[in-house]
């Protein structure tokens, strides 16, 4: 998908998500990462009717396009990690 992206974005076309690449997409996130904003996982995403994911393809073509992301799309929550040698480090957790 990015690489489909990137050329799009140079070729100056649109760009219209399948519902594969999306459930690839999902299919291809980390399995144990930290839920955003949205409360979302990834068990949740890959039980989500196909109806819904391809809703999701439609939003995330707009936004691609556009260029634009919703205002929930820039928000994240931050934690601090300890280090391994002491202190802390922040990871931005986002949906």
């Amino acid at each position: 998908m990015r690489e489909q992206v990137k050329r799009s974005a140079m070729a100056d076309e649109r760009i219209e998500l399948k519902v594969e690449q999306m459930e690839r997409a999902i299919s291809n996130c980390p399995a144990k990462t930290g839920i955003g904003p949205d409360d979302m996982n990834k068990d949740m995403m890959l039980r989500m009717p196909r109806e819904v994911v391809q809703e999701m393809a439609a939003l995330a073509s707009i936004m691609i396009n556009e260029t634009v992301l919703p205002c929930t799309g820039k928000e994240s929550i931050i934690v601090l990690l300890p280090k391994p040698g002491g202190g802390r480090r922040p990871i931005g957790l986002i949906s």
